[in-house]
């Protein structure tokens, strides 16, 4: 009707916990022992859920949040994460779901240890969406996820 506004979505409270998944050297301090494993001549922690955002929290539209990692096989799933903990340690806690994934492929003429990419979520009024960026290429990736459902 003419005269009236639209509705305007400035910033929404969070339902979920949104990450990914990474994995650590170990550190006894920090990880739970039965979480350790012995690969490349390290002791290792896989599973570990990156927190972008917590559950709860408030964010403006179209906030963004970043983090880098580094690749460490040519062919690497970057695997979206949700849950209604606000600290949720592991991917594998239950109540933890996927809910999405980038599947990521290095140019095999530059070396794992310089594909480092940067990791975006960008948080529409309805929708994440996930930019994955080859920081030395500039190639990116994206998944789009509804958030509404």
């Amino acid at each position: 009707m003419f005269g009236n506004k639209p509705v305007i979505i400035s910033s929404r409270v969070m339902d979920y916990t949104y990450g990914i998944a990474l994995w650590r050297i170990y550190d006894e301090k920090i990880h739970p022992v039965e979480k350790k494993v012995y690969q490349y001549g390290k002791l290792i922690v896989y599973n570990l859920f990156k927190i972008f955002v917590r559950a709860n929290e408030e964010l403006q539209v179209e906030s963004k949040v970043t983090h880098f990692i580094t690749l460490t096989s040519e062919h690497t799933n970057i695997t979206i994460f949700s849950t209604k903990d606000r600290d949720m340690a592991f991917t594998t806690d239950p109540g933890c779901e996927q809910p999405g994934r980038v599947i990521i492929d290095c140019d095999i003429n530059i070396p794992l240890q310089e594909h480092e990419t940067k990791i975006t979520f960008t948080f529409g009024d309805t929708e994440l969406h996930v930019f994955c960026e080859n920081v030395k290429t500039g190639k990116v990736e994206t998944l789009i996820l509804d958030l509404s459902k």
